[in-house]
């Protein structure tokens, strides 16, 4: 059909399929610019991210040249511009534990802690928690300027560090997942940027169990920036998993 109903941050709008295949998208508001783009998923052909054409505050082209009777599933890219705004000193937002399986080295666990993140000067030598426990045992920050996941598990310190610097002044999407397997005695840390795995450490033959456990989380500490979007599941999320989802 010319027209159908597509779901943008909660608002009904409507697309229309133009005869060169061109998709117009009606959406209030929808704060995107020239350049950005939008993110296309679950579709039989096409699936990925495409750059918009700004036609005025309510409508927006998509710069891909659809097939007719091609299903569309969009996501609205600019929404992960809404977040809370750090200072980099005293700002912080403190939450409840969420429901986190214990860890313990005799049962298989898993963790993965998601954000959208806009930082407004280089790090330096300070450490700017994204999302973190309060106590120390999990920390997803950004440190020299790279991605950084620590935990503090029973036989020490354990840290996966990200090779590429992380641009300043622009919205990047960072997610860890912390995987434990009982039987193999090795936990798997991994990092991810904009739903793209970017390092790997494994923890080999050893029974990693956080010290004093307590899931309350805090959010922003020493962050100059913004902050969207924080996820915490109590699951090791795949790729793709985080990509599909990071628009939501």
């Amino acid at each position: 059909p010319a027209e159908a109903g597509v779901m943008f941050d909660g608002m009904i709008t409507r697309f229309e399929a133009k005869k060169d295949g061109a998709l117009i998208v009606n959406a209030l508001n929808h704060g995107l610019e020239q350049g950005d783009a939008v993110q296309v998923i679950d579709t039989t052909a096409v699936q990925g991210l495409f750059a918009v054409t700004k036609l005025n505050q309510h409508r927006f082209q998509i710069n891909h040249k659809w097939q007719q009777g091609q299903a569309v599933n969009l996501r609205l890219l600019s929404k992960r511009r809404r977040g809370l705004r750090f200072d980099g000193q005293k700002d912080t937002v403190e939450t409840p534990p969420p429901a986190l399986t214990p860890p313990h080295s005799a049962i298989d666990f898993a963790q993965t802690y998601s954000a959208w993140t806009w930082r407004a000067a280089p790090s330096a030598e300070n450490s700017q928690t994204i999302i973190g426990h309060k106590n120390g045992t999990v920390q997803l920050a950004i440190n020299y300027d790279r991605a950084t996941l620590r935990i503090q598990a029973g036989q020490g310190l354990e840290t996966v560090v990200s090779d590429d610097v992380l641009p300043i002044q622009t919205w990047i999407h960072l997610a860890v997942t912390i995987e434990h397997s009982a039987d193999s005695r090795t936990s798997t840390l991994v990092l991810y940027r904009d739903g793209i795995e970017i390092t790997r450490h494994k923890i080999e033959d050893t029974a990693v169990t956080f010290k004093d456990w307590d899931a309350q989380c805090v959010i922003g500490q020493g962050f100059d920036g913004k902050i969207a979007d924080v996820r915490i599941w109590d699951k090791a999320r795949k790729a793709k998993a985080i990509k599909d989802s990071m628009y939501l």
